[in-house]
């Protein structure tokens, strides 16, 4: 019996050696989830250079396609702030290893990427052979906020609290949420201040800030030094600082308000002013000049005296405390300039530049200098413009006039053109013609009567 339970065994082992029974196949080990990497992801980074790869031992990951848009475009060129990108990749488990069966309800819960579940994540087919094909979502990119700046205002006696007088001094952020509460008292944020603000009370600021999109808040990158909040000119740092729950874009400040008072009349010196509580059982004196020191902050400036070109002027500018600052204004200066008593020249009188003068004042800014007379313009001996003769020009020398006898035994003497006339010629020629006639008649009338 025994001899024969060996030659079985003998022949099982032949058997299964040689093949001729085949062995059991060895039961597929479960993957449990799937890590995703994406590396090159970034803001201006070029999306080709982006890759996609799984650390999951047994799983195979391909890339299908390229990047895209939240609606699905395919998109090229570099990351951009603001913008949600999602890729399509097809994982499939290798020989001994079994996916674990994804749908769109657990999906989220069986992939990572890059250490944290995708805000979105879908599957999109499974395939014949075991692989699935499903699509996710990048967090969409932003600039990280790790400073803050917030303003602080109408926090003053008597006023009515609104949650508008909190404001941030960044496009970065905005104020969802800014409630003020007792100090102290658990109302857990939500019952707010609404009775007139009162003196010598503890409040707390209750922050909600949110991002804008493109921006985003890592909690354990801002420090409490990081946060600046003026309150009515004073600067507060905050009592603590939360994530808000909301995948980075948003934290929860508290903010201790500094007490306040009723101040009395501003008191100030040249630098700066401040105020005093003016109530006797004020617990806190002292801070209170302290948290209402500040600079001066003037208005516009103001005339007081006109200045003028030769003299200077004054301008002064107020302070809400009252206080007064003063500044002297240069002289204008000759501005406006006029030339007077110019006068030009001629052929017989000098000319004159003329005097600059100030417009304004009057006063003689430069003096003005002597025109030399203009030359004559002779035409025909004389002066085209004055008359006056042409020196160069010699006069005619007298004609000899020859005397005739008269009848009564007298001579005549013919008239001769006087040197320097300048009658027409012709006319002078006439005259002398008529001139000999009269003579030459006379004679002859003369010898016929002594005839007779």
């Amino acid at each position: 019996m025994k001899k024969a339970k060996r030659l079985l065994v003998v022949l099982l082992c032949c058997a299964l050696t040689l093949g001729l029974i085949p062995m059991a196949a060895a039961a597929a080990e479960p993957i449990a989830a799937v890590s995703l990497s994406v590396s090159g992801y970034g803001i201006g980074q070029p999306m080709a250079d982006a890759n996609i790869t799984t650390t999951t031992q047994g799983v195979t990951l391909t890339a299908i396609g390229g990047w895209r848009d939240a609606q699905y475009n395919e998109v090229t060129g570099k990351f951009e702030k603001g913008i949600r990108y999602c890729h399509y990749i097809s994982l499939k488990a290798e020989d001994g290893y079994l996916l674990p069966a994804m749908t769109n309800d657990n999906i989220k819960d069986l992939i990572t990427v890059n250490g944290k579940k995708p805000t979105y994540a879908f599957v999109t087919k499974t395939e014949a052979d075991g692989s699935v094909q499903i699509v996710f979502f990048m967090d969409a990119l932003s600039e990280q906020v790790d400073t803050l700046a917030l303003t602080v205002k109408n926090l003053v006696v008597g006023n009515t609290w609104a949650e508008s007088n909190v404001t941030a001094d960044s496009e970065k952020v905005f104020v969802q949420n800014a409630k003020l509460i007792y100090k102290g008292v658990v109302s857990d944020h939500d019952i707010p201040v609404t009775d007139p603000l009162q003196a010598h009370t503890a409040y707390q600021l209750y922050l909600y800030i949110w991002t804008n999109s493109g921006y985003s808040f890592d909690v354990s990158n801002i420090q409490k030094e990081d946060v600046t909040v003026r309150v009515n000119g004073q600067t507060v740092t905050p009592v603590a600082i939360r994530d808000g729950g909301d995948n980075g874009r948003s934290i929860v400040m508290d903010v201790d308000m500094p007490l306040l008072h009723n101040y009395g009349a501003y008191q100030y010196d040249e630098n700066q002013h401040w105020q005093e509580c003016q109530d006797a059982d004020c617990p806190d004196k002292e801070g209170s000049i302290r948290y209402s020191m500040a600079s001066h902050s003037f208005g516009d400036w103001t005339e007081v005296k006109a200045p003028t070109e030769t003299e200077q002027g004054s301008k002064e500018r107020a302070c809400v405390c009252g206080y007064k600052e003063t500044d002297i204004v240069s002289a204008t200066g000759h501005v406006e300039t006029e030339i007077i008593n110019a006068k030009e020249a001629t052929c017989t009188e000098e000319g004159y530049t003329g005097d600059k003068v100030c417009k304004g004042c009057g006063e003689v800014l430069e003096k003005g200098t002597v025109i030399a007379k203009l030359p004559h313009n002779y035409v025909d001996g004389k002066c085209s413009v004055c008359g006056a003769a042409d020196p160069s020009v010699k006069p005619a020398e007298a004609t000899p006039t020859p005397v005739a006898e008269t009848t009564d035994g007298t001579a005549t003497e013919t008239a001769t053109p006087k040197t320097g006339e300048t009658n027409n010629m012709m006319v002078w020629a006439a005259l002398l013609l008529l001139s000999s006639l009269g003579i030459a008649g006379t004679v002859l009338y003369g010898r016929k009567k002594a005839a007779k």
